[in-house]
């Protein structure tokens, strides 16, 4: 296994840049302050709505990184910040002459003209719906591309990993599935999306936008799909119950994109062949807090994948064991995460006794 250096970490914040810097963000900014230069925008943007300079968002980071193999924290952070702010302003050198050009007044993400602020946070549900889908689709295509062969990749994905530019046009399909999850939230939380979202721009100080909706259903989607920045790694926390949600492309390079379809796997709520919500976040919570106590990185990301979308243990086990015979890691660590499996039986458990599987609601597919 590679050993850990500063340009993981650096790379790490250009992925989360990648996950939740938003196009909304960079125009409302420049709407205020047409005559900042490109870097004053980004700290613009960064005080205003990421939470990346701020003290308690590094001693948290750091926090959560668990073992750092020899390397200074102080500088895995300085390499983490600038990874994150090269990526988020190489995405305001790219937006900002088309935004000049046009002065666009819609998102970008969606069809059709719609108001950047609105004053009632109920009539949010669109754009945080929006968000929702573009995450899923963005994450679903990406993880679809990676799956191909590398010619196919490089004609899909030319700009070399800028998946957000690559996956084009959020699809129907994608929309339908971020319906699906809000309905999951709803239930899970026994609120309406848009009243989970007053209470975390509340828990923030911050008055609702069409923007801030956008990027909390981006973050609540990445956050369901296990992957990528939470809301609440750059927010005050709130109240809210997780979702575990899975999401794939269904395709074939040879079809037409219309052809494509978002397809998903609410495992959230009544799944009788898998793990319970209750049990899936138990499960994921327990392996980051080995990481903490000092599982390496590289082993909570195969724990973390081999516990993703797996109907019951042996399913987990057998996805260790082809890690191993695929020779992805050794020996070792196959019985470090054969250990790892019995902890994770315990606190699976636990959260089945104290969370009782709950009634799946027709139609949330």
């Amino acid at each position: 296994m590679a050993r850990l250096t500063l340009h993981h970490f650096y790379q790490d914040g250009v992925r989360d840049a990648e996950n939740v810097f938003d196009m909304d963000d960079v125009r409302e900014a420049l709407r205020e302050h047409p005559g900042y230069t490109d870097a004053q925008l980004l700290d613009d943007i960064l005080d205003q709505t990421y939470d990346v300079k701020a003290p308690a968002t590094k001693a948290r980071w750091i926090a959560d990184q668990g073992d750092f193999e020899g390397l200074d924290p102080d500088k895995a952070w300085a390499s983490y910040q600038r990874g994150w702010g090269d990526r988020a302003l190489a995405y305001i050198k790219h937006w900002r002459p088309q935004m000049e050009r046009d002065r666009l007044e819609d998102n970008p993400r969606r069809k059709g003209n719609k108001p950047m602020t609105r004053h009632n946070p109920d009539d949010f549900d669109d754009d945080i719906k929006d968000g929702m889908a573009r995450a899923i689709w963005v994450t679903s295509f990406a993880d679809w591309v990676e799956g191909l062969p590398k010619a196919q990749q490089r004609e899909l994905a030319p700009g070399g990993g800028d998946w957000n530019d690559a996956a084009g046009e959020t699809p129907r399909s994608a929309l339908e599935a971020g319906q699906a999850l809000i309905e999951l939230y709803e239930q899970a939380n026994d609120k309406p999306i848009a009243d989970l979202f007053r209470t975390a721009a509340q828990a923030d100080g911050r008055k609702p936008s069409s923007r801030l909706a956008d990027l909390f259903g981006h973050a609540l989607a990445m956050q369901a799909l296990g992957t990528g920045v939470a809301w609440t790694d750059n927010h005050k926390p709130f109240p809210l119950k997780r979702i575990h949600f899975q999401a794939w492309l269904d395709a074939s390079p040879d079809d037409d994109r219309d052809a494509w379809r978002v397809d998903w796997s609410p495992r959230s709520m009544a799944n009788p062949a898998g793990f319970t919500n209750a049990q899936m976040v138990a499960m994921q919570d327990e392996v980051h807090a080995q990481n903490r106590r000092g599982l390496a990185n590289g082993l909570t990301e195969h724990m973390l994948e081999a516990i993703k979308g797996a109907h019951d243990f042996a399913e987990i086990q057998e996805r260790i064991a082809s890690l191993n015979r695929r020779r992805v890691i050794t020996n070792a660590a196959a019985q470090t995460l054969n250990r790892l499996v019995r902890d994770l039986r315990r606190v699976s458990a636990e959260a089945a006794t104290s969370n009782p599987r709950p009634r799946g609601r027709k139609g949330a597919r």
